[in-house]
């Protein structure tokens, strides 16, 4: 399981369905459904309710997304913050020339 995998089951639940999901992150539904039944493969239980018409977290499904979902947030925030200091100059610069160069 990675963070991509995770990121997908939050937006399998924000969308409200697998072709939602998939049409927000340009993806196709099966993949979609193939990252969903692979996560809940991995951790031993069934997250959603799925039937032909309709999706619907499972009540350990909405337990485990709303554990992911802040960690998910900070994983986001670290990766900005550093972003942000490894672009953006900080600190003091200090120059030395030559006495030449002030003439």
């Amino acid at each position: 399981m990675n963070l991509s995998s995770l990121q997908t089951l939050l937006m399998v639940d924000q969308a409200g369905s697998i072709a939602g999901a998939a049409n927000v992150l340009n993806m196709d539904a099966s993949s979609v459904s193939r990252i969903v039944a692979a996560v809940e493969r991995e951790i031993g239980i069934r997250l959603f309710d799925r039937t032909t018409r309709r999706l619907r977290l499972t009540e350990a499904g909405a337990i485990y997304l709303s554990r992911i979902r802040p960690l998910l947030d900070e994983f986001d925030a670290a990766r900005d913050e550093a972003h942000q200091h490894a672009v953006e100059p900080q600190g003091h610069l200090r120059m030395t020339a030559s006495v030449a160069f002030a003439v």
